[in-house]
């Protein structure tokens, strides 16, 4: 009877429902970003390449020709990379986001992520560029300039005022020559 086929049909839709072969796994996602806009690269002492991408980092080792890459599926808090530094003392890449997270990345790709200018009140957060002498770490940024102890991974001083440029001039470019920093503004 009609009344039957309907019952058992439902109980066969439910039963199939009820597999665990139906259900959607979201254990398994899958990021797909884009690695072709580099916007900074970084060499460290082996040859090898990391270039800070708006889909995450892009490393490419020389010595065997491959590519690995970092997106927030595998360790970034986000994907917009907008620096990248090589910091020879502890071998480690550093790269900042245009959201303001700070990466340090180790050579077995273990990553401390510093998200402490990403939670700042500061409007432009972006992180420009790297520089360092010794356990200092020079940070350009959206709004000026940070100073980071890499040893004890501390803010030491943010520098918003530069000399009779308006407060929170972002800085693009810090270089460092021998005791002198270098730094770009658009002003």
């Amino acid at each position: 009877s009609f009344s039957q086929i309907l019952l058992y049909s439902l109980f066969f839709f439910f039963a199939f429902l009820s597999n665990s072969d139906a259900e959607l796994k979201v254990l398994n996602w899958n990021v797909h970003t884009s690695f072709t806009n580099a916007v900074d690269v970084a060499v460290d002492e082996n040859s090898n390449y990391y270039f800070a991408t708006q889909g995450g980092l892009l490393i490419y080792y020389n010595s065997s020709s491959t590519t690995h890459t970092i997106n927030s599926g595998n360790g970034l808090w986000d994907n917009e990379l907008t620096s990248v530094y090589y910091y020879p003392k502890t071998k480690q890449i550093i790269a900042g986001s245009a959201s303001g997270a700070l990466y340090f990345i180790d050579k077995d790709l273990n990553i401390k992520t510093i998200l402490d200018i990403s939670k700042s009140t500061f409007a432009n957060k972006a992180i420009k560029s790297f520089a360092s002498i010794g356990n200092k770490l020079f940070i350009a940024t959206g709004f000026g300039l940070l100073v980071f102890d890499t040893e004890k991974m501390i803010f030491l001083e943010t520098v918003t005022k530069l000399g009779f440029f308006s407060p929170g001039t972002q800085v693009n470019k810090v270089f460092i020559s021998g005791n002198t920093i270098y730094l770009a503004t658009n002003e």
